[in-house]
């Protein structure tokens, strides 16, 4: 009898703790679904509230975690605006009152988008001329493996398609690699220019602000984040990382903004085509073999480098000559040690 009474002592213990488990996270936002016929230790099953302003995860029994759209980013605002494209010639059928009562068109641009995101939305395919690196049976391996995560229009709507830079890389990638960004590491070759998302801790004593700030963390903790669209080069490949050192323009100023005391730590780009070069750090300014894009002027390389994975999601926007990626690597040895 004793025995049996302790058993179901420790039982109704665990079911309590369980519980207390469940609660908190109730209590933190989540929606827990109907409990498991036996309790599995530490794996739950949960389903997130329904909020439509946010990307949530659906976790199963074995630990996965599967991606929701969202209504942010250019899909959501499609998905809000009841306004007509440019290029619609039939006044008469617009709604009338508020947005269309002064006769106002979306820009260009979104319309150039819209056919995009029908692209890849369906996998329109083409008569493309793809580059012969997707050739490369390490690519096609790594294309039948993981290219759906890089492809759609989920993958899109991460970048920030009002500017022009990024839709010309989208194109370029869609047209080169028949993808929206990198699904294989071999794509890339050291001395690329590559354009990635980079995010980062905003400090106690830094605002924030704009459209890709927010406070992270709920009820457990609080922490400004910010993504940003960063161009980079790749200086070095290590298995399925990069070592990148970005490139920093400084809203168009330039090394003008930095103290001579740290230009040192800097190096310009020279192209005449894309960007401009005030030869205002100490090194001479590297060579741009070709690039797929505009580049704002005063575009400068920092010598330290940070790793970057595919999950940056990456963009090829160009490259470096191969001299140039030479004495890029020796100006990072001697900055970095």
């Amino acid at each position: 009898m004793v025995r049996q009474y302790l058993h179901r002592s420790s039982r109704s213990q665990a079911r309590d703790r369980h519980e207390e488990t469940r609660y908190d996270r109730q209590r933190d936002g989540y929606r827990i679904a109907k409990p498991a016929r036996r309790y599995t230790g530490d794996i739950d099953r949960w389903t997130p509230e329904d909020r439509s302003d946010r990307v949530y995860f659906r976790r199963s029994s074995s630990g996965s975690s599967h991606r929701r759209p969202s209504s942010g980013g250019f899909l959501g605002r499609r998905r809000s605006s009841n306004y007509y494209s440019s290029s619609d010639d039939s006044p008469s059928d617009r709604p009338s009152g508020g947005y269309f009562q002064d006769s106002v068109r979306r820009p260009e641009w979104e319309d150039e988008m819209e056919r995009y995101m029908e692209t890849v939305k369906y996998d329109i395919g083409g008569q493309r001329a793809l580059d012969p690196m997707t050739n490369d049976p390490r690519v096609r391996l790594d294309r039948q493996k993981r290219r759906h995560h890089y492809y759609g229009e989920l993958a899109a709507n991460q970048f920030d398609v009002s500017l022009k830079h990024v839709r010309c890389l989208l194109h370029h990638m869609l047209d080169r690699y028949d993808t929206v960004a990198c699904y294989s590491v071999h794509l890339i070759e050291e001395g690329d220019i590559i354009y990635y998302l980079d995010p980062f801790i905003i400090g106690l004593d830094q605002e924030v602000e704009g459209k890709a700030s927010d406070f992270l963390g709920g009820q457990r903790f609080q922490a400004g984040v910010k993504v940003k669209g960063r161009f980079g080069i790749v200086t070095r490949k290590i298995g399925q990382t990069l070592k990148v050192v970005p490139i920093s323009t400084f809203n168009g100023a330039g090394l003008e903004t930095k103290p001579r005391s740290v230009r040192n730590e800097y190096v310009e780009l020279r192209d005449p085509e894309h960007c401009y070069s005030r030869n205002e750090s100490p090194h001479e300014p590297l060579e741009v073999e070709r690039a797929f894009c505009d580049m704002k002027q005063g575009a400068a390389v920092h010598l330290i480098t940070s790793r970057v994975s595919l999950n940056s999601q990456i963009l090829i926007a160009g490259s470096i000559t191969p001299g140039s990626l030479e004495k890029l690597r020796n100006m990072v040895y001697q900055i970095e040690g």
